[in-house]
């Protein structure tokens, strides 16, 4: 999962989640029914529960270059009204030293002794039902001086609160990525086929209106179908009308899960960054232990230091504070 710095850009955190969303439904991955239209077929679901594992490999900071990738393994599952994902880094690289004025590193990314402060996120979980939406994060933090000498230090805590419905987070952002790897757009995405063009090689070039996220935009998809693998969505772009894409997919390989397909990889790349995929596992149903780590995982926020961002009053505006550790769920005092 990746996350900004904590203790800056959030608010272009907001901008980047605006920009992305939810994980929606996933292609069926049999046949095309008789004179059902390509467009439909996408749109049909595998299932409404599900589980999935995959592994990533993600830029450390999107803001600060060359600290590297990390490797994260997300279990993510799916239920009726209730999603659950726990994300955890496998890798992490060795912190790496930039003087001031680099790049994109700032005084404010350097201690008093001029050491860089670097943080990578090691762990993290999502949930959400229809009561609660939280994302949390977990990181560890490091001191590298100009001779590469490397001091770990206590990491960050952050934590997220929307409202149930609410689509629009970093860990949703992260599953339309994933989706996206995986040659599986969701339905909500696809409005109206324009095009379908048949090659000879089996696979069927679409153009498609639509959108990537309820806050994208129409635009328009170029997709090529993979009609012998399950109508598998090999490669995909979506832009505004006339433009280059600024979201292309492409998977490779096929993993057929009875009668769902899904490819061996995939990658997402954005104007951020670009992210490999690589699928671990699927199962056609909802893991309700998934579920219960990833609330054992959050429920750390209550005893632990907390920078807390909550959208619950605001889903784009946030209430943000720091919560020492225990006093998360206490009533605010009361103005006289």
């Amino acid at each position: 999962m990746i996350r900004f710095k904590p203790d800056k850009e959030r608010v272009l955190l907001v901008l980047l989640v605006l920009s992305c969303g939810l994980l929606g439904t996933w292609a069926i991955g049999g046949e095309q029914p008789e004179g059902t239209s390509i467009v439909t077929t996408l749109r049909q679901s595998i299932s409404e529960e599900f589980t999935l594992e995959v592994e990533l490999n993600l830029p450390v900071h999107v803001f600060l270059p060359g600290q590297g990738n990390t490797t994260q393994v997300h279990r993510i599952t799916v239920g009726k009204d209730v999603l659950a994902i726990v994300w955890k880094a496998s890798k992490l690289p060795p912190a790496k030293y930039y003087p001031p004025n680099t790049g994109g590193y700032q005084g404010v990314d350097f201690d008093a002794d001029g050491r860089l402060i670097v943080s990578m996120c090691s762990e993290g979980a999502a949930i959400r039902d229809k009561r609660v939406h939280e994302e949390y994060w977990e990181y560890v933090g490091f001191r590298v001086a100009p001779d590469e000498t490397t001091v770990p230090t206590r990491g960050a805590v952050l934590l997220d609160r929307y409202p149930p419905s609410h689509n629009n987070t970093s860990s949703m952002s992260t599953l339309r990525g994933i989706r996206c790897a995986l040659g599986r757009l969701s339905g909500d995405d696809l409005v109206e086929l324009e095009s379908d063009d048949a090659k000879p090689d089996g696979t069927r070039e679409l153009r498609v209106t639509g959108q990537f996220s309820p806050f994208s935009g129409l635009g328009v998809w170029e997709l090529v179908i993979d009609s012998a693998n399950g109508n598998l969505v090999r490669q995909a772009g979506f832009g505004a009308r006339g433009e280059v894409p600024r979201i292309t997919c492409s998977c490779e390989g096929t993993r057929w899960f009875d009668n769902v397909a899904l490819p061996e990889r995939g990658e997402y790349i954005t104007s951020w960054f670009r992210t490999p995929v690589r699928l671990i596992s699927f199962k056609p149903e909802f893991d309700p232990d998934i579920f219960a780590e990833a609330r054992k995982i959050i429920s750390r926020a209550q005893t632990r230091a907390v920078q807390l961002m909550d959208f619950r009053d605001n889903p784009v505006v946030p209430k943000s504070k720091f919560v020492q550790a225990g006093d998360l769920d206490k009533p605010e005092p009361v103005k006289p």
